[in-house]
Formats: C-alpha cells, sequence, structure tokens
C-alpha cells in the first residue's frame, strides 16, 4: 500500500512571524477587529458569515490572576509572557445546564485586568453514531463521551483557528493565527488557576521525529489526478470514518483505565475533527480498540525500518465501517511514521501488501510518543 492518506495534527501549522502576538498587542491596545468575515476566507470562518454578534451570548468563565513574584518566577522557567487566570467552574455548569443555549457563542478571555479577547465558536461533535470503543480482548464498553466540544476563530481574525473542549475537568483552548499557537490549561498542582501562553514562548520546546517512506512519494497537485478506473468502488459519505487502535503502554500511562485512554484519544481526536472541520470536512471516530495485554502489533519497535515493516502489516486489517485507520502508541519515543502522503490509498497498484480488495485494504498512518495523527 503505497499512497496513504497522513492526518495530520501539528496542532495549527501557521508559522510564527516576528511581530507582537496577539496577547501583546491585546494589553499594548493595539490589536483592531478591523477584518470582516467574507466569502473568501475559510469554511470554518464563513460558518459565521451571516452571524450577528451583538446577539451571541458572551460567556466569561475566567479573571484575570496577578501571579505571585515566586510562582511567577517557576512559570518564567518554563514559558515567558504567560498570562495566569481564574477558572469559575460554577458559570461553567450554569452554561452547560441551559438547555436552550445557542449552538454558537462567544467565549471572553482576558490577559489583564482591563483588556480581553473573543472567541467565536460553534459546538461540534467527534464520534460517530455508532461508535464503538472495544478492547484487545474483544469485550466491547459502553462509552459516553464527556464535556462538550467547540471551534470556531477568533473574532477579528478570520484567518485564524480555535478550539475549546468543557469537561468536568475544566476547560482547554487553543487558539492560532499567524503568530503562533495559544494554548490555555489549567496550572499544574491548583484547583482552578490556568495558564495562557504562545507556545512559541516555550522555553523547552518538544522535537518530535516524523518519518515517511518516499517510495512513490506523491507530490501535492498531483495526488487526485489518477483515480481508480478498473471497477473499485468509492465510497461517498457525509462523514470520513476513522478506526484508531491504542498500544498497551498508553492505555498504562493512562492508569490501567479504559475510560481515562478513551478521553485522551478524543481530546486528540476533537483536534483533528476541527482542523478537517476548518476546510469542511468532516471526520468522525467510527471504533476504538484498546490493548489491555501486553503484546500489541507495534510492541518493542525501536527504529523506523522495524516500524516500516510493521505498519505495512498492520495495514492489511480489515476496517469494517471506517474508512482510514490510524495507531497510537506511547511505546518508543521515535517519532511517527506514514507510508505516504497526497493521496488515499492506491488499491489498484499491484504493489499493495493488502491487494485490491476496498474491504480489506485501508488507508492507514502511525504515530508513537503520543501520537500525532
Amino acid at each position: 500500500m503505497k499512497h496513504l492518506l497522513l492526518i495530520v495534527l501539528s496542532f495549527f501549522c501557521f508559522d510564527a512571524i516576528q511581530g507582537q502576538d496577539l496577547l501583546e498587542k491585546i494589553k499594548q491596545r493595539t490589536f483592531t477587529k478591523n477584518q470582516i468575515i467574507t466569502s473568501n476566507h475559510s469554511p470554518l470562518a464563513q460558518k459565521f458569515l451571516e452571524t450577528n454578534k451583538e446577539e451571541l451570548e458572551i460567556v466569561s468563565l475566567f479573571n484575570f490572576n496577578t501571579i505571585e513574584s515566586e510562582k511567577s518566577s517557576e512559570i518564567e522557567k518554563a514559558v515567558s509572557n504567560a498570562i495566569v487566570l481564574e477558572f469559575n467552574s460554577k458559570k461553567l455548569k450554569t452554561f452547560l445546564a441551559n438547555e436552550n443555549r445557542k449552538s454558537q457563542f462567544l467565549l471572553r478571555v482576558p490577559v489583564d485586568h482591563t483588556n480581553s479577547f473573543d472567541l467565536l465558536l460553534e459546538e461540534t461533535v467527534a464520534l460517530s453514531k455508532d461508535f464503538i470503543l472495544e478492547t484487545s480482548g474483544g469485550e466491547q464498553i459502553e462509552y459516553e463521551a464527556p464535556g462538550s466540544f467547540y471551534n470556531g476563530i477568533i473574532d477579528g481574525i478570520p484567518e485564524s483557528f480555535t478550539t475549546v473542549s468543557f469537561s468536568d475537568d475544566g476547560v482547554e483552548i487553543i487558539a492560532s493565527d499567524v503568530l503562533g499557537n495559544y494554548v490555555m490549561t489549567k496550572l499544574e498542582g491548583t484547583k482552578s488557576e490556568y495558564i495562557l501562553y504562545n507556545e512559541n514562548n516555550l522555553q523547552n520546546k518538544r522535537q518530535f521525529n516524523c518519518g515517511l517512506n518516499t517510495e512513490d512519494f506523491v507530490m501535492p497537485g498531483n495526488a487526485f489526478q489518477n483515480m481508480p478506473t478498473n471497477g473499485v468502488k468509492l465510497k461517498v459519505r457525509d462523514n470520513v470514518e476513522v478506526f484508531v487502535e491504542v498500544d498497551y503502554d498508553l492505555y498504562a500511562d493512562a492508569g490501567f483505565s479504559i475510560s481515562q485512554t478513551m478521553d485522551f484519544v478524543l481530546d486528540l481526536f476533537r483536534g483533528v475533527v476541527s482542523v478537517f472541520e476548518k476546510e469542511f470536512i468532516s471526520l468522525r471516530l467510527n471504533r476504538v480498540l484498546i490493548w489491555t495485554a501486553n503484546f500489541d502489533p507495534f510492541n518493542n519497535i525501536s527504529n523506523f525500518d522495524d516500524l516500516g515493516v510493521a505498519l505495512n502489516n498492520w495495514a492489511c486489517i480489515g476496517l469494517v465501517g471506517a474508512d482510514i485507520g490510524h495507531y497510537i502508541g506511547a511505546t518508543s519515543g521515535i517519532g511517527g511514521l506514514a507510508n505516504g502522503i497526497g493521496g488515499f490509498c492506491d488499491l489498484v497498484d499491484s504493489g499493495s501488501p493488502c491487494g485490491t480488495d476496498s474491504e480489506t485494504s485501508h488507508c492507514v498512518s502511525l504515530g508513537y510518543e503520543y501520537a500525532i495523527f
């Protein structure tokens, strides 16, 4: 199987450029909402094209919090120019309990005592209607997705992109523009304090290797010129259905909890859903298989060559009801690997290790070290 779809979650691939980022612009009061959404903007932004923002509910869940000098010093060791906010869980519960709330709203995020920015959000889903969660032992587990999930844009920046996840544990936010990815997450060791920062300001940026089998590499622009013509049927759905398999080590890292492992996978996948919905491509998680026994298919993989062999072998599994598959592992730390980029599976190619049967040959990719899709 040579031409595979690579699902990329990087998280959001805007190139950072020099200049004041959004947070600094708002603090200095140099940020103006002078961009109007038009039909030339991204499909995600166009969702809000005819929205009357004056009629939208403004949800305020955070208050600016002055950082103690000792805590500030510790934070500066990890990330510069971070903002600490106090989260109001009661306000979130009130908002989520309102059965009459609209699918679109504005989430206000302060950057100091007087200035803030808004996220223009719309609710979305990630799980297929017939979603299945199962273990390597064949046990099917009932699972209800926790919380609510939204994506949208930074108000006033149609080219931006943001995802917000509400759950019983709190809030997770990632927002992006051309100057970086802005992350908001709970401050470790606290109950209600959150930290907001630009990833470009991290002191120790994480290194990640992503491998690619370059044989028969499909260049962008050529990927969709040659469609199968020998009777292979192309499936057309409202959503692209995705299967995910999770290794034993990730399950162990999640405290040997199936539900916590699944929550982790769902958080990752929700981000992927948002990336693709930005271009009006709808993904749904169709099935997740979690290895609860320590003999998963990629056990003891230590280099890219072995990874490639194992990936080709795994690619020949039958994925009932799914269109593409992905394996997530925390085993090796060597990075991730895709067999190709730029197209879907070439089932006509006799070199495919799985043959040309569209029911048993599938588009797959693989990631390690808390996989990047």
